[in-house]
């Protein structure tokens, strides 16, 4: 009893996000000199604490824009919510979609998309903060 369902539309949209923070992880984690962790090994560092120490901190851009690219995503997508959540999942772009086709309420159908894009831009602007507050390689020289 999974389809038609919030939890039918989640797992939808784990299934097709899940690949692209892969993908942004996978090139951060390769771009990573193992002569890093080899020096955390010399020095006495478990593996544990050379993961936390160095990989962790140098995949960090990795993760963040993974992570910003499954929220943009995850803001238009319309289709698992209308096929696996029967249009009943109370997602953003699905009111926006129903709003100029079912309803035929462009004034609110506009009006939800650019609250949509209002929100998005802010928590985009927002991360963009906090990733540069926390990566050191992200700020700009002399600031």
């Amino acid at each position: 009893d999974i389809l038609f369902s919030p939890a039918g539309t989640m797992v939808g949209m784990v299934y097709n996000l899940v690949v692209y923070p892969m993908f942004t992880i996978y090139l951060s984690l390769v771009r990573i000199d193992r002569d890093l962790l080899l020096a955390a090994y010399d020095a006495g560092a478990s593996r544990l604490r050379a993961f936390f120490e160095v990989t962790l901190p140098l995949s960090r851009p990795g993760l963040y824009s993974g992570g910003v690219l499954v929220f943009v995503l995850s803001l238009g997508a319309f289709l698992e919510p209308k096929v696996l959540g029967g249009g009943t999942s109370p997602l953003a772009s699905e009111l926006i979609r129903q709003s100029f086709e079912t309803r035929v309420n462009w004034p609110l159908g506009a009006a939800l998309t650019i609250v949509l894009i209002a929100v998005g831009a802010l928590t985009l602007a927002l991360a963009g903060l906090l990733a540069m507050k926390r990566s050191p390689a992200l700020r700009r020289p002399g600031a």
